[in-house]
């Protein structure tokens, strides 16, 4: 063994020279072994490619698997010398495939699974990506050193596995493709720039909004509910700027959450929805918890209370939750969906699998912190469910099977028989007779599927009576459900953090929304999702953009009535819509976190989460739920800071609706009114039936004729015949849409003009005053961003591109009217002084850059 690696060693000083004596990283090819029993050609060698996918790996080939394993694991040995120091260990490989050990030297060896977290991912065909997976921390000596990888596969088991590079680095690291932490692409086509910056550093910046957030997430105390909005331990009042993350952010391992939890507070973002269940899909038991997974948790959410960032926890869905037979829940094998719908809110089994994981969650000591997370201040919110509701269209006998339909069925007999006395008088009362699939001796009525408590369904279906006393009878065991659980994990569990019950649509929005959200007030907070879409048709649009999808863009600008952003609030209860975003493929996406900050200040929505982030750095690809990206993230600065800080001022309530609860389970539903009035100010609904003091009128608001409308403030005004939006406050001001139609948009202090078709121009006081007062003026722009190498004909996607993102350049001035600026300085797009000149009252903005301050 002595001598091989000796002669390794000897092998790969001529290969892998040793790195300058500045550097603070070692970077190695995984195609060039000294030694190797991987097959020299496979189903995904590098030679299989597309031509045009070649310069995705880093060397251009890597390391593959293939075939079933045999009696010797599959292996690689390298060697490298190192300048020594503690370093961080990445892998840049294919998904999840080919779980493999790995060690340097003789030291034990460690894993890499199958669960491994996904720093970034870039595609290179379908089915076939490549990401960056951190294993963990190395500490090595000065000098040569052996290092070794082992496939975990057993004889007779696939091989399928790639290894593109691994790298070696005591700075921070945020995967950028197959670039080393010193390169750039510098690829941009025409009249575009590359958007790639390299890690953050975390230095002295221009621009850091880190100071917005408390030293520590709840070091004040635990958010509280005051009234129709939060407050943190102290009182003082707070709005969430927020975003989702997944298992796989969990999963990244220590130095990227710190990297994440850092990079989030820079941009503004103060709490985070971690959205993963808690459970080890790899067992026959549903009720074993993931211990690796809870471990990686409780890590992450120290990173992030250190950073200022407040968790909401997110841990049931039951998309996640595929029943399989060892599970214990009869029927499931009887039907082709293993998705157990519903079925949290009535079975027992599924109630008690729910609440172990609730227990482990909510009760274990996080090793980072010393508190249970039910106990830490630093969790804001704790989610019921996620996604699900008898409401919805997934209520039906294909996601119910017969089996857990007939537990239902008897809990509805009950009902009926308080409500009626017996069944035979509830089938006289609806005056329809009885159902082939009722059963009164088996104390049994037939549930019928949501389409029968639509308002069509109850017109057209002639059990208007009968679906009545359903509706009522759902509505009630939901409410019930979140209820009980609420008082479990107060009273049982002790969790101290607001409750939110869940978030989901409806399948009659006017006639079942209201008893959705009314069910919601067993907790503390009422939430929903909402996502703006173009047309998008392809074989996984779901989840996915694929070379070959088509596809529209779609503008919110033109269509202010139909955004999603728009909320019902309920009296008396702050409001979140705890999932965002504008899904891929959609050039307009720029146009989003202006809208998103400038609606949620309108609506007077309490919290505002991006959906979703999925790698340490920026994104590399083209995602279906972009976050991490220019348009997105790129422009959290200016707008989180306008919306956490209230620079637009909350408008009278404009609309109300006083609702009975008899006439909502009656199938009479919300009245209907002119959707815009959501662009001007608060829309209330309440359940009392009382009479309240109705809004003052609209008119003079809107015209309609014009295609115009201000808000109720006069800080927001719209043009949706042209597609403009503008802001208007006294510290911050702005626009965002097709700003060349607009010509010269004229603020308060500023007026924007812009060349560009669709951009997004924000003018904000970095030091809390009035424009016309402050001395430093943070101004950012952003216009459109596709990845390198993007090609599209005729709305159909021809070649997806990838690494780096592209911006097309700014075109555009921002004059000022009051006060002459004296000097200007470019920022690069981590907020890092590029360059600074002198500077007059009409600023030219440069083509390149995000970020531009004024003093």
């Amino acid at each position: 063994m002595r001598l091989l690696l000796a002669a390794v060693a000897a092998a790969i000083v001529v290969l892998l020279p040793a790195p300058p004596a500045s550097a603070e990283w070692v970077w190695w090819e995984a195609e060039n072994p000294a030694a190797t029993n991987f097959p020299r050609d496979t189903w995904i060698s590098a030679k299989t490619f597309d031509a045009t996918r070649n310069d995705i790996l880093s060397g251009g080939d890597w390391l593959t698997g293939g075939g079933k394993a045999g009696a010797q694991p599959m292996f690689a040995r390298y060697a490298l010398s190192v300048k020594g120091g503690d370093y961080v260990f990445w892998a840049r490989k294919f998904w999840k495939h080919g779980p493999f050990r790995w060690r340097f030297d003789s030291a034990p060896w460690r894993t890499c699974g199958g669960d491994v977290g996904l720093a970034d991912s870039v595609d290179i065909r379908q089915w076939v990506c490549v990401n960056w997976v951190c294993l963990g921390d190395v500490k090595l000596a000065p000098g040569n050193h052996a290092f070794e990888i082992q496939l975990l596969a057993k004889p007779g088991e696939d091989t399928n596995s790639a290894f593109d590079c691994f790298l070696l680095t005591t700075d921070a690291f945020a995967p950028r493709g197959k670039f080393k932490p010193d390169e750039r692409s510098g690829k941009a086509e025409p009249g575009w720039w590359a958007f790639e910056p390299p890690a953050d550093t975390f230095g002295k910046a221009e621009l850091d909004l880190r100071s917005l957030n408390e030293k520590s997430a709840g070091e004040s105390g635990f958010v509280k509910r005051a009234g129709d909005a939060f407050a943190l331990g102290s009182g003082k009042p707070v709005r969430f700027w927020a975003v989702n993350v997944g298992g796989d952010v969990v999963r990244l391992g220590n130095a990227p959450h710190r990297y994440i939890a850092r990079r989030l507070a820079k941009v503004g973002v103060n709490l985070v929805r971690i959205h993963s269940g808690v459970f080890d899909a790899s067992s026959p038991d549903p009720k074993i918890i993931d211990a690796a997974y809870l471990d990686a948790l409780h890590h992450f959410i120290s990173e992030l209370k250190a950073e200022g960032i407040y968790v909401e926890l997110s841990f049931y869905y039951p998309v996640w939750f595929d029943i399989k037979p060892t599970y214990g829940f009869p029927g499931y094998s009887s039907i082709e969906n293993k998705t157990p719908f519903a079925i949290h809110m009535f079975d027992p089994r599924m109630q008690d699998i729910y609440r172990t994981w609730a227990r482990a969650l909510l009760t274990t000591k996080n090793p980072y912190t010393g508190l249970p997370l039910g106990q830490d201040p630093a969790v804001a919110i704790v989610e019921i469910v996620n996604e699900d509701s008898y409401l919805f269209w997934s209520f039906n006998e294909k996601n119910v099977p017969r089996a857990q339909m007939a537990e239902l069925e008897k809990l509805f007999g009950a009902w009926l028989v308080k409500k009626y006395g017996t069944l035979d008088a509830a089938a006289a009362a609806w005056r329809t007779g009885l159902r082939p699939g009722d059963a009164p001796k088996e104390g049994r009525m037939e549930v019928l599927q949501a389409w029968f408590m639509t308002g069509d369904g109850a017109a057209r279906s002639g059990l208007r009576a009968r679906s009545a006393d359903q509706l009522r009878f759902l509505v009630e065991n939901q409410r019930a459900f979140y209820e009980e659980t609420a008082r479990f994990f107060r009273k049982d569990l002790g969790v101290k953090p607001l409750i939110t019950c869940s978030n989901w649509i409806t399948a009659d929005a006017r006639v079942l929304d209201g008893l959705e959200r009314w069910t919601y007030t067993a907790g503390d907070i009422i939430d929903q999702h909402g996502y703006f879409e173009g047309e998008h048709k392809g074989a996984h649009t779901g989840w996915a953009v694929e070379r070959g999808d088509t596809f529209k863009d779609r503008a919110g600008v033109l269509e202010p009535g139909a955004l999603p952003l728009h909320v019902d609030r309920v009296d008396g209860f702050p409001h979140t819509m705890s999932e965002s975003g504008w899904p891929n493929p959609n050039r307009f996406k720029a146009e989003f976190p202006f809208l998103a900050s400038a609606c949620a200040s309108t609506s007077g929505l309490n919290g505002i989460f991006f959906f979703a982030v999925g790698d340490v750095g920026w994104e590399s690809s083209e995602k279906k739920f972009p976050c991490a990206c220019p348009t997105i993230m790129g422009q959290f600065p200016a707008l989180a800071l306008m919306y956490r800080r209230g620079d637009m001022k909350l408008p009278r309530v404009v609309h109300r609706d006083s609702l009975r609860l008899d006439d909502l389970f009656a199938f009479k539903g919300s009245p209907a009114f002119d959707p815009l009035l959501y662009c001007l100010g608060p829309v209330v609904r309440s359940f009392d039936g009382a009479p309240h003091d109705m809004p003052p009128d609209a008119n003079g608001l809107i015209d309609a004729g014009a295609k115009k409308l201000k808000n109720a403030t006069g800080e927001m005004s719209w043009d949706w015949g042209r597609g403009v939006v503008a802001v208007n406050t006294p510290k911050s001001q702005g626009a965002t849409g097709f700003l060349s139609k607009a010509g010269a948009v004229a603020l308060g202090d500023v007026v924007i003009e812009a060349k560009n078709e669709f951009a997004t121009i924000v003018v904000t006081a970095l030091d809390d005053k009035p424009l016309a007062q402050s001395s430093r003026i943070l101004i950012q722009a952003m216009t459109e961003e596709r990845p390198y190498g993007w090609k599209t004909e005729g709305g159909k996607i021809i070649d997806l591109g990838g690494f780096p993102f592209n911006v097309r350049n700014i075109d555009a001035t921002v004059t000022f009217k009051t006060r002459a600026p004296k000097t200007l300085t470019i920022l690069d797009e981590q907020g890092y002084r590029r360059e600074s000149h002198p500077a007059g009252a009409k600023v030219t903005l440069p083509p390149n850059a995000v970020y531009c301050i004024v003093e």
